[in-house]
């Protein structure tokens, strides 16, 4: 039994080697945090760069010194089900680390011998807390047991600033925070028309911070017109928040590269088409020509009747940011 424990306990150093991969342990039955059979382990995919530790309702995961040479990191670990002590008993957690109580979790303890530090600080006593209950999160900005938890109303996070500026082709977004409470990551969001917004990274945040915290991202695949960015800053409990609305536009830039191969007409865009596209050709009385709709691809290609000459007009528009038109020569 010892082998099989020293075996599982090189595993996790080894996983420990790859800095950029994280892993997410969700209790699959009641069982000691030491033994493995306990835990599903799948690859954090999120991009938050801490380990996660999930205990669902209604598992119990009872808990020794042995939890310390896990060799934990930073780590978030989120109870539904229950955490329970065993006398003469510390865990140990980094400056980084949390520890949350969602819904009916609850940490069991009763003994001064049973105690949860963050950053030094107990966090947890057992025998001032005894049955820890209630929504409420420990990180290192929370105080000291019995006031180790916040409740989940006492964890928000201020904008001082938000911009965007774009930079050789990349948008550069920056923003601060300030009065940050365990505060874990920031989506950065993009959205081509405004509504609908897709999530294209995540940064980790402080979490910490009593003053202001500054961070950056680079947006490399900024190749629409206009382009709107947000901010979705998550808590550790999951709380939300969003920052106001930022919009790039370039002056220069073209949603689409128009060109004819013969009597062709070929529009490449910028970005697959994910709505109806209206192409209309148009002659140079403002007569229509031809006029088709597209709903996919990121090439579309419109044949000209073979009578039509000299110079027509193409005006590309969808219901988002599109809205294009060039002179092309047939």
């Amino acid at each position: 039994m010892k082998t099989f424990y020293t075996l599982i306990f090189c595993m996790l150093v080894s996983l420990g080697c790859f800095a950029d991969t994280y892993y997410v342990y969700t209790a699959g039955k009641t069982g000691n945090w030491n033994d493995m059979t306990v835990w599903s382990v799948v690859v954090r995919a999120d991009g938050v760069p801490r380990t996660k530790v999930v205990i669902p309702s209604p598992f119990v995961v009872s808990v020794d010194n042995g939890v310390n040479s896990f060799g934990l990191g930073d780590v978030e670990i989120k109870i539904s089900g229950s955490l329970s002590l065993q006398l003469s008993t510390t865990i140990v957690l980094s400056a980084a680390s949390s520890i949350e109580l969602l819904g009916s979790g609850r940490i069991v303890g009763s003994s001064n011998t049973q105690r949860i530090s963050i950053n030094g600080v107990i966090k947890y006593n057992g025998s001032l807390d005894f049955t820890k209950t209630g929504a409420s999160i420990a990180s290192s900005v929370s105080g000291i047991s019995p006031n180790g938890f916040l409740g989940a109303a006492l964890l928000p996070v201020k904008f001082t600033s938000f911009n965007t500026v774009k930079n050789m082709g990349a948008v550069i977004l920056t923003w601060s925070t300030a009065s940050e409470i365990a505060a874990d990551y920031f989506e950065i969001q993009r959205s081509y028309n405004g509504s609908s917004w897709t999530a294209i990274s995540t940064v980790g945040a402080t979490g910490s911070a009593t003053n202001n915290a500054n961070y950056t991202y680079s947006d490399n695949n900024a190749k629409s017109a206009t382009i709107y960015y947000r901010l979705k800053q998550v808590d550790f409990n999951g709380t939300a928040v969003y920052s106001t609305v930022k919009v790039i536009r370039g002056e220069s830039a073209e949603a689409a590269k128009i060109y004819t191969t013969g009597k062709t007409v070929n529009i490449e865009l910028n970005t697959e088409v994910k709505s109806a596209v209206m192409v209309t050709l148009l002659n140079i009385n403002g007569q229509v020509i031809e006029k088709k709709q597209f709903s996919t691809g990121y090439k579309i290609s419109v044949d000209v009747n073979s009578a039509v000459n000299g110079i027509v007009i193409v005006h590309v528009a969808d219901n988002n940011a599109l809205n294009q038109a060039v002179k092309i020569m047939l």
